[in-house]
């Protein structure tokens, strides 16, 4: 491009397109500057004895609430006032402290009042912050609490996290004393889940019976709906009879009764319905036969006549939770049979416990034996071994989601051989 000299002796280029990057921080800072001097303030946040001197174009342009508000003419605010006391003083500071420089010191005493003022005030960058803080904070003794907590402000993502850490920690969930509070709609929603983290169907039953004692009186009325999420016929008998013996209200002690009645008595193998309270409630499962409640309430189990039942199709056996699904993995090792030559398997075998059948898996890209197999975070380590022309120094890994085996990146730091063949997930 041919360059021209202007009248003042400079040479013309392209227009350039500057942008300050600090620019936008040192507004912030100066707005901030004048707020806490006290300058060009123009409106009052008032919380019972606190005052907090503001801006309004700052307010507006950060908030949803104040830009509405202030719009809206009320008569309050043309005095220069708002009055907002429904959000604790300390809290109104840390508010207008974000608001004017996005920046809050969260902490554990604080941040339940924060996400409420932020949902009043539709402040979403802050509600999000403290949401982060909450999900670092799970525990076994807050995680439904915090569910029902971010439930009721609307905070879907926290709720997710919240429900899903109570469901994987159900076992420690169960024991503390959330759970007792727990309103009967979210505990049947959590019991029907599949993805308690359980050993054993023993523990979702003794917790239905500890949330159910715990207010007997008041939760009779759902003791049979709780009691049919839990998937009893997966519970042993002796497990069965030490949570029927622990149990202290007679009613609930007559239902499960009722409930282990039927679990034991066959009639022709087919699903019944019983009408009870006016109510079409399944009390059975598969291959089983119902019994009369009003009589299970007086501490007795009896059969209902048959013309009293409605039959209905067959069911499936109910399956374990998925982390109680225990599967055993067989790995690597040698086919050595008489006459024929030997030779160092690459395949990996697995065995469903509650199914009682085998099904290979993805094979490994090594033949190996006297390997070392282990379990972590749901993948399958196999790792060193003998592939027939010496011991290995490396190690394949199993992803059951994808039906893969992959090397792992990381060089085993010394040769192996001779460990276990087996390991259970």
């Amino acid at each position: 491009m041919a360059c021209q000299v202007d009248e003042f002796g400079f040479t013309c280029f392209e227009n350039m397109a500057y942008k300050s990057e600090l620019y936008s921080e040192s507004i912030l800072t100066s707005f901030q500057r004048f707020r806490q001097n006290s300058e060009f303030c123009d409106v009052e946040l008032i919380c019972k004895d606190t005052v907090v001197k503001a801006h309004r174009v700052v307010l507006a342009a950060a908030c949803v609430y104040f830009k509405a508000l202030f719009n809206a003419g009320l008569e309050e605010c043309q005095k220069g006032s708002v009055s907002l006391p429904t959000i604790q003083p300390e809290v109104l500071q840390l508010i207008v402290e974000f608001i004017y420089t996005g920046k809050v010191n969260i902490t554990s005493s604080t941040v339940q009042h924060l996400i409420s003022a932020a949902d009043m005030l539709q402040l979403g960058e802050l509600a999000m912050g403290c949401a982060e803080y909450l999900k670092m904070h799970l525990h076994p003794s807050n995680a439904l609490g915090i569910f029902r907590f971010a439930e009721a402000h609307n905070c879907i993502e926290l709720a997710n996290a919240a429900l899903d850490y109570a469901q994987a920690h159900w076992v420690d969930v169960a024991k503390g004393e959330e759970l007792l509070e727990t309103p009967s709609s979210l505990f049947i929603r959590l019991l029907s889940s599949d993805k308690l983290g359980i050993e054993s169907e023993t523990e979702v039953l003794q917790s239905a019976l500890r949330w159910l004692e715990h207010e007997p009186e008041t939760r009779k009325k759902h003791c049979i709906e709780v009691l049919r999420r839990v998937r009893l016929r997966l519970v042993g008998p002796h497990a069965f009879e030490d949570a029927l013996n622990g149990v202290r209200d007679p009613y609930i002690m007559g239902i499960l009764d009722a409930f282990r009645t039927v679990l034991h008595i066959t009639i022709c193998g087919r699903v019944y319905v019983l009408h009870y309270h006016k109510k079409e409630i399944n009390l059975l499962w598969w291959n089983h036969a119902v019994v009369n409640p009003a009589a299970a309430s007086k501490g007795r189990a009896e059969l209902v006549q048959h013309h009293t039942l409605t039959e209905h199709r067959c069911e499936e056996p109910p399956s374990p939770r998925m982390r109680a699904r225990h599967m055993l993995l067989v790995v690597g090792g040698v086919r050595d049979i008489p006459d024929e030559n030997r030779v160092e398997l690459a395949t990996a075998l697995k065995f469903d416990m509650h199914k009682r059948v085998w099904e290979q898996i993805a094979s490994m890209n090594s033949p190996r034996y006297s390997l070392g197999v282990a379990t972590t975070g749901g993948l399958l380590y196999a790792v060193g071994g003998n592939n027939g022309y010496g011991v290995l120094a490396s190690g394949e890994v199993y992803n059951p989601s994808v039906s893969r085996m992959y090397y792992v990146t990381e060089k085993v730091n010394r040769l192996t051989s001779g460990i276990e063949v087996t390991a259970a997930m």
